[in-house]
């Protein structure tokens, strides 16, 4: 049995990871119903609405929408050039396949998991070559507090997907500061997909490259080239005691690090001292980034600073569980030296966060929601920030506004009005100069250019929430459109030949090491 076993250990594993993606959010979301904080304002509606922009624009034949137009009852909401959809094709097929919203979400959240589980395992295997810690690594990251925090009661899509290739971009750290440097598109690869992920989270990972770099600067006076490599590449902060009392009790309600992590931090103290240099400095950067997300650090210092961006310093405990999950299944002081004790921690980290989310949903149960709740969409659950409103733009008074375009000034006849997706087509007869608002926010990249008689280009309407206006004379067919600006179809193209370049590059040193060896 045992060489059975270890015959098809890897196989095995990935069965393993398959069943526990699946049970690991089984109580939250897989019995018919499904534990959602429903609320307007929350960024769990917003990245849903996300999901099915993506998914109604696929179906109108729009496969890269740049407004997603199912937002704001067909206003448009221009989220796709701050979050990528690149991530979130999987759930768009699903629904294309028939799926509902929460059907493919859950189905998301699955394949997420499987995926975090194979990252994590990979990226620790490339850099120890030790099965069994790999998969220590593995469970204590994917099934950490934080993120299943996030995944469960903050429906962060954004950070979910960032945790699922931080891994990445810890192992091309490791690569260029620590081991073979010349191994830096790990890290160009998985700061990609963490760009791609969520915004605000390569901020985090590059005060994480700082501290880093203080820690080997010794290593990069000597040697300089590891420096050349990298060139390819206010409020919210918890009382310590706060901190403390959810970890212990592995809250997922509220942000915090879990009992687990709790206690890495803890011993680390002790066992850090005889751990190798890049376990050393990843566990002192851990507790000193730790140490950041509560109110020891003074935060308000910096609140007219870049470091404001952040939003909520307890961000940072995103690195902190990859860095103290490091350290834990790296095992300095060898204390994890039997197959029992590593098959122990595993299977405590699967209990504690079963018992962690069902004391989530007996604790509140208000947001135990039926599918049928999910599947009902709110289109102007645009997150609490708002961020992505114009100026001055009211959402309360967009959700009054008609659907309709409106005459601002001037005498006009407006007939055969028609909208697909982010098209808006109309015919127009003015005897005068005249100005139309249109139903949709004028962004910019906005174009009025299909048009047919005297139509002036597409501003934006700031007394009127924004929406897009345009002046019409005589008669003629108003044809408005979004199309890419200059810069982002430049942007596109550069990352596209980037992509290619070292595509070609990494299989050019892959023939040469092949023919070397």
């Amino acid at each position: 049995m045992k060489k059975i076993l270890l015959k098809y250990k890897f196989p095995l594993t990935l069965i393993l990871f398959l069943v526990v993606s699946i049970l690991s959010i089984y109580l939250t979301g897989l019995d018919g119903h499904i534990w959602s904080f429903l609320e307007m304002g929350n960024d769990g509606r917003f990245h849903v609405m996300r999901m099915q922009g993506l998914y109604e624009a696929i179906k109108a034949r729009n496969f890269f929408p740049v407004v997603n137009m199912s937002f704001l009852g067909g206003f448009g909401y221009i989220s796709n050039v701050f979050y990528s959809n690149l991530w979130l094709y999987p759930v768009a097929f699903l629904r294309l396949l028939g799926m509902t919203a929460v059907q493919a979400f859950i189905s998301f959240y699955i394949l997420i998991n499987f995926v975090t589980f194979v990252i994590s395992f990979s990226c620790f295997y490339k850099a120890s070559k030790k099965f069994d810690k790999s998969l220590i690594f593995s469970f204590v990251y994917t099934l950490s507090i934080y993120r299943i925090f996030d995944m469960v009661r903050r429906f962060d899509i954004g950070e979910v997907l960032t945790l699922t290739f931080l891994p990445i971009v810890i192992l091309g750290i490791y690569e260029i500061f620590y081991a073979d440097n010349s191994k830096w598109w790990y890290l160009t690869i998985g700061m990609t997909a963490v760009i791609y992920s969520h915004a605000l989270s390569p901020i985090l990972i590059a005060i994480f490259i700082f501290f880093v770099v203080v820690f080997r600067i010794k290593t990069l006076i000597k040697e300089p080239k590891r420096i050349l490599t990298l060139i390819y590449v206010s409020q919210g902060s918890m009382h310590v005691p706060e901190l403390i009392k959810l970890s212990l009790r592995n809250d997922l309600f509220k942000q915090n690090i879990g009992l687990l992590m709790l206690l890495v931090a803890v011993i680390i103290p002790v066992i850090v001292w005889k751990a190798t240099p890049v376990v050393r400095d990843f566990a002192i950067i851990g507790e000193i980034l730790l140490l950041m997300t509560t109110d020891i650090f003074p935060w308000k210092l910096f609140i007219h600073t870049p470091l404001n961006m952040i939003q909520f310093p307890w961000r940072f405990n995103m690195l902190v569980t990859v860095l103290f999950a490091v350290v834990l299944a790296s095992d300095p002081k060898g204390w994890l030296n039997h197959f029992w004790k590593k098959g122990a921690v595993i299977s405590l980290t699967i209990v504690m966060i079963f018992l962690a989310e069902f004391s989530l949903i007996t604790n509140h149960p208000a947001q135990d929601d039926s599918y049928a709740a999910f599947n009902n969409l709110d289109v102007y659950s645009i997150g609490a920030g708002q961020e992505y409103l114009p100026k001055d733009a009211n959402l309360t008074q967009l959700r009054n506004t008609k659907h309709v375009p409106e005459v601002k000034s001037g005498a006009v006849k407006i007939k055969n009005f028609q909208q697909h997706g982010s098209s808006i087509k109309l015919d127009f007869n003015a005897t005068r100069n005249s100005k139309i608002d249109l139903p949709i926010i004028g962004y910019y990249g906005y174009s009025s250019n299909l048009s047919t008689g005297n139509v002036s280009a597409v501003k934006m309407d700031q007394t009127n929430n924004g929406l897009a206006q345009v002046k019409v004379s005589g008669n003629g067919i108003l044809r408005v459109d979004y199309q890419k600006t200059p810069i982002q179809k430049i942007s596109k193209l550069i990352s596209l030949m980037s992509f290619l370049i070292m595509i070609i590059w990494l299989f050019r040193r892959n023939r040469v090491s092949s023919k070397l060896k």
